[in-house]
């Protein structure tokens, strides 16, 4: 079975969050993958009023990694396929500062400590 790019199933997952009203997912500007990188673009900015981004980040006991890495934490083979691919996730700004850096294979091993 093969796969689509891992930008385009992290992006894909994101849009189906982002209609279903996930704020988290609503403030992606954009989702690119270069040399095991994939790297998440948010600007809270456009979408929120920034206080409220704190206040609901503060509020939720994932960080803004472990929530765009969901996709990348499953047992199944689409998310074996993505950490094969992946070995890091960036969350950056519109100007490119790094928010957060997730090592892949070290998220499955907290979402699933069993594999």
């Amino acid at each position: 079975m093969s796969f689509p790019a891992p930008y385009t199933i992290v992006r894909d997952w994101l849009n189906e969050r982002a209609e279903a009203g996930v704020v988290r997912a609503k403030v992606v500007t954009g989702v690119a993958y270069s040399d095991g990188v994939l790297t998440v673009t948010i600007e809270p900015e456009k979408f929120v009023d920034l206080n409220a981004w704190n206040s609901l980040n503060e509020g939720y006991s994932d960080s803004l990694g472990d929530f765009y890495a969901t996709e990348l934490g499953w047992t199944n083979k689409q998310s074996v396929y993505l950490r094969e691919m992946v070995t890091e996730l960036r969350v950056v700004t519109a100007d490119g500062s790094v928010l957060e850096t997730v090592d892949t294979a070290a998220y499955q091993r907290k979402k699933n400590p069993q594999f």
